[in-house]
This record gives structure tokens, sequence and C-alpha cells, in this order.
């Protein structure tokens, strides 16, 4: 249920985000639906699942690999967005700086 709830949630974000990126200038809302679209459903799914044995009685072993599991998930999904965002801010950037700069060429240095 979480997992649909999920799918339903983000692709309103995304419609309505893009709308409102499109009418400013600001590239928050830009980077915003970008990692609202790059967030996994394997994430949400396994968010479901974790949330669901929450209540259920497991022997504390089991628990505990369960929990490591879900935490290496989250940590991949994070490193995902780091790069995103990374990425995101690096292009941006550049192309700032590109389109101030007549003489950059691309993947060449500047001569002093």
């Amino acid at each position: 249920m979480l997992y649909l709830v999920q799918l339903l949630t983000q692709n309103i974000i995304i419609r309505n985000g893009e709308a409102r990126a499109a009418r400013t200038e600001t590239i928050l809302y830009d980077l915003a639906i970008e990692i609202v679209r790059n967030i996994k459903k394997y994430l949400m799914f396994v968010l479901g699942l974790y949330l669901g044995l929450v209540w259920v009685e497991i022997e504390p072993r089991n628990r505990l690999l369960i929990d490591k599991a879900f935490m290496l998930i989250t940590l991949f999904q994070l490193a995902i967005l780091s790069g995103l965002i990374i990425n995101f801010w690096v292009s941006k950037h550049l192309k700032v700086k590109s389109s101030n700069d007549h003489e950059i060429e691309p993947w060449h240095f500047k001569k002093f």
C-alpha cells in the first residue's frame, strides 16, 4: 500500500514541480524534481516491507539482519541522490560559467 502511495505522490510532485519550475527562474525546483524522480522504487518497496515488519515479532538475530539490510539499501539510495545533487550543481555552475565567459571551450583549460 505504501508503495502505491509513494508512486502516486511521486507523480503528483513531479507534475506540479515541473509546472512551477517552468514559471520560475530558480533551480531549486529543478533539483527537487530530479531528486524525487530518482528515488528508486525498490527503496519504497523495502521501506513498506520494513515498516510492516516492525509489528512482527522476529528473533533478535534476524531483526539485526533486516535492520542492516534496510540500512544498506538506504545508504545506497543516499549515495545515488548525493551524486545527483553534485552532478546537478556542477552542470548548472558550468552552464553559468560558460554563458558568462564566451572564450571557454569545452574540456579545455583557459590560457592565462
